[in-house]
Formats: structure tokens, C-alpha cells, sequence
């Protein structure tokens, strides 16, 4: 394993220094490469877009990655290749995630390299004077691909000059870490492949409860949505959908306060009591959801194929249980 780490591990994040920056020029967008053989770091085509300074860069990734075994660890860690389409795992997992999609196997590359791109715009030094940004694009990024995620890392920052990261450490090692975005740990798993046990809330499954005062409620599940990201409402006569509601530990008293006003938009008599049961609701459904997912992954930990992938699971779905239990217990005083 790789990583970035300086001398100084008790840096202050608000005065943190830049770590790494990375010029525009070096940034290698991925949109024109071609894979054709799915379990080989060569590209067969698209190299003749990119500079020399960017082909050089990709082949010294590409060198990395070959030499830790990215691919063949992907295919074992990454629930979307190991898991076959017609599972009853993925089905539990398509059913409480929507957004997440089942990869075939045959896909091994595009998978990888949906672990490691950043969709990136940024403005040019030249168009800071008004002129339009450029327009996004899958990148990878040279050095700052070093770094791990920890959800107190730091942000990919776009500067004129460059993508930077600040020396944000998480321990006692200088070991520097990015924030690869607001998720939790199932999220992490199922997009990255990869068990974190540092995220301390949960974002609810896809459910549908039913709340005192209104009836039936559904949340939609919507990654990466940030803690101060207000749901969005819809409602028809009989029902009410909440684009996304995140459960957190160390404030429990959020997700009581979005759904009182989720009650107040939906012009309910009690809000705070609507809230208080829906609050109870769906970490009951949250809790359902996570035992039923080990029950299928224990099983799933019994097959070769599926024995790490499934381990995984377990060991994350805990993570999640405990942390959902925790948040019922604090909503209860």
C-alpha cells in the first residue's frame, strides 16, 4: 500500500498548507481512452488527445496499479463484479440503494477507473475575467491519487494554476488523507470497494414508512448528500416523497429537526410529533434492512467467489447497526 503523510500529524486543519498541487496540463482526462482487454492497464487507443506529459503520467499510474494488483483486487472487493446480476444480495442492495449499478464482469476496467476519476471543471486562469468555465470531465490525477479517504480529509480544491489538496492528517502517523466526497460506509462499499469504519452517520435506505399525522412517507436514496442538504419534498393525496434523510451520530437531534420541517412543507397539525415517529420509523426500517443484509451476506461469505465481498458486507452492516442504534437511543431522551 501507498500513501501521502508529512512530519507534522497535528496540523490544524484551518491552517493546514497546500500538500499537493497538481497543474491543469498534467490532469489526465479518461473520456477518449479505450480498453479492450478488460483485465490489462494498456490502453489500445485515445492516447494521441493527451500531451506527453500526460501519457507519461498515465503510464507511470498505470505502473503502480499493475504493480499492486489493483485489478485483480478489484474483482474480489467490488460488490458490483463480484456479485453475480441475479443474486439475492444484489437484489437487497439494488432495493435499499437505487443509484447503485450492477456491473458485468466483463467490465473490470470501466469499474476501476470509477474508483480512481474525479469528475472535475474547473476555470482557467483566462477565464477568471467572466469567460466560461471549462466544462466538467472524468479525470485521474497524478500524486493526489495517493491519497486515502477519511471524511475529515480535505477537499479537492480547483485553483487557476492547478488541483490542490491541503496536508490534512487523521492520526497519529502523518499519514495526509482526501475526502473523496460526503458518504457514508455502505456507500463507500458499494461504490469503492472498501470497509471504512470512520463515517459516523448513515444515509437511510429507499423505504417507506408511515409517520403519526400523515400516513405514508418514501425516502428515496440519494448519494453523497450533504449533511446541510435540505430534502426535497414531493406530495400528492395520499403520499409524500423525501428525496434523501442522513442519520447522524454525533448529532442526533438532525434528522428530527429536517423532518419537522419536512412536516411544517407538508403543513401536518403536530410537526414534532410526526417527526418523532417518522425519525422512529426509519431507523426501525434502517435496522430491518441491515440484519436482512447479513443474513444474505453470511451466506454469501460461504462461497468462494463471494467470500470477501461478502465478509464486507458484514462487517459494514454492524458498523451501520450500531451507529443507527446509537442515534434511536439518543432520539429517545
Amino acid at each position: 500500500m501507498m500513501w501521502a503523510s508529512v512530519d507534522a500529524p497535528d496540523l490544524d486543519p484551518a491552517t493546514a498548507p497546500p500538500l499537493m498541487l497538481v497543474p491543469h496540463s498534467v490532469l489526465i482526462p479518461v473520456a477518449g481512452l479505450k480498453w479492450e482487454q478488460q483485465n490489462c492497464l494498456e490502453p489500445t487507443g485515445g492516447l494521441e488527445a493527451l500531451s506527453d506529459v500526460q501519457q507519461h503520467a498515465l503510464q507511470q499510474m498505470l505502473a503502480i496499479y499493475a504493480h499492486t494488483g489493483k485489478l485483480a483486487d478489484i474483482q474480489t472487493r467490488m460488490p458490483s463484479l463480484a456479485l453475480s446480476r441475479d443474486s439475492s444480495l444484489a437484489a437487497l442492495l439494488q432495493a435499499g440503494h437505487p443509484n447503485w449499478v450492477k456491473h458485468e464482469r466483463s467490465e473490470i476496467m470501466a469499474t476501476f477507473l470509477d474508483t480512481r476519476v474525479l469528475n472535475y471543471s474547473y476555470k482557467s486562469a483566462s477565464s477568471q475575467n467572466g469567460a466560461p468555465a471549462t466544462g466538467a470531465q472524468e479525470i485521474l490525477m497524478p500524486l493526489i491519487d495517493l491519497l486515502n479517504h477519511h471524511p475529515e480529509g480535505s477537499h479537492y480544491t480547483s485553483k487557476p494554476e492547478g488541483l490542490r489538496v491541503k496536508a490534512r492528517t487523521c492520526g497519529s502517523n502523518g499519514e495526509c488523507f482526501a475526502r473523496y466526497g460526503y458518504n457514508d460506509a455502505m456507500m463507500l462499499l458499494l461504490h469503492l470497494g472498501y470497509v471504512a469504519r470512520e463515517p459516523r452517520f448513515v444515509q437511510s435506505i429507499a423505504c417507506e414508512i408511515h409517520a403519526d399525522g400523515f400516513g405514508v412517507i418514501r425516502i428515496q436514496q440519494q448519494g453523497h448528500s450533504n449533511l446541510k442538504d435540505l430534502p426535497l419534498i414531493q406530495k400528492n393525496a395520499e403520499s409524500a416523497t423525501i428525496s434523501h434523510l442522513n442519520l447522524e451520530a454525533d448529532q442526533p437531534g438532525h434528522a428530527l429537526k429536517i423532518l419537522t420541517v419536512v412536516a411544517q412543507g407538508l403543513r401536518i397539525q403536530d410537526p414534532v410529533r410526526f417527526a418523532q415517529s417518522a425519525v422512529k420509523a426509519v431507523i426501525s426500517a434502517n435496522l430491518d434492512y441491515y440484519r436482512t443484509l447479513i443474513a444474505q451476506a453470511q451466506a454469501a461469505a460461504h462461497l468462494p467467489e463471494t467470500a470477501r465481498v461478502g465478509s464486507m458486507f458484514i462487517e459494514v452492516a454492524r458498523h451501520q447497526m450500531s451507529l443507527l442504534e446509537e442515534i434511536g437511543s439518543a432520539a429517545q431522551k
